[in-house]
């Protein structure tokens, strides 16, 4: 989702093209936005270049990959240090990624600092809602997302 893919899917007598964006739907009984019949064929990757990108993930343990809350960052900043474009996606705090518009927009046509940067991490924790289902209390999880998304734009931008 941070990287704007698109799934390729087929049916028995259909193919279709989904952003990844709308092939997940926020609905823990039906959280894919697929048929039956069809299978998830390929993925495409749209080209970054010049894009800075991070991820980062809370899990109980090294061992375990499975994250009970992840970030993932994609920033491009022109020439001056200004922010062109921004994507931030929150995972492992709904029932499907989420996109941070509000936090994205605050970083656009600005020069990233702390101050920014902390504000934009902010927005994008009022999104997590995470759910009772693993051994990490919601509170937690819900107040680690502003750190982990500050934390992955810091490292996105080298700070």
């Amino acid at each position: 989702v941070a990287l704007n893919a698109e799934f390729h899917l087929a049916g028995k007598n259909s193919q279709r093209i989904s952003a990844a964006e709308d092939f997940y739907k926020n609905d823990g009984i039906s959280y894919l936005n697929k048929t039956h019949d069809e299978l998830l064929v390929s993925i495409s990757i749209p080209s970054h270049k010049g894009w800075l990108m991070s991820y980062k993930k809370l899990r109980r343990r090294d061992s375990i990959d499975f994250p009970v809350l992840s970030v993932a960052i994609a920033i491009n900043l022109n020439k001056a240090g200004i922010c062109t474009n921004a994507r931030i996606v929150l995972g492992a705090v709904a029932s499907c990624p989420l996109r941070a518009l509000h936090a994205e927009k605050l970083l656009k046509g600005k020069k990233p600092n702390a101050e920014l940067i902390d504000t934009s991490a902010n927005a994008a924790a009022k999104l997590a809602k995470p759910m009772d289902n693993t051994n990490m209390t919601l509170s937690y999880r819900k107040k680690m997302a502003a750190h982990f998304v500050k934390e992955a734009i810091n490292e996105t931008l080298g700070l």
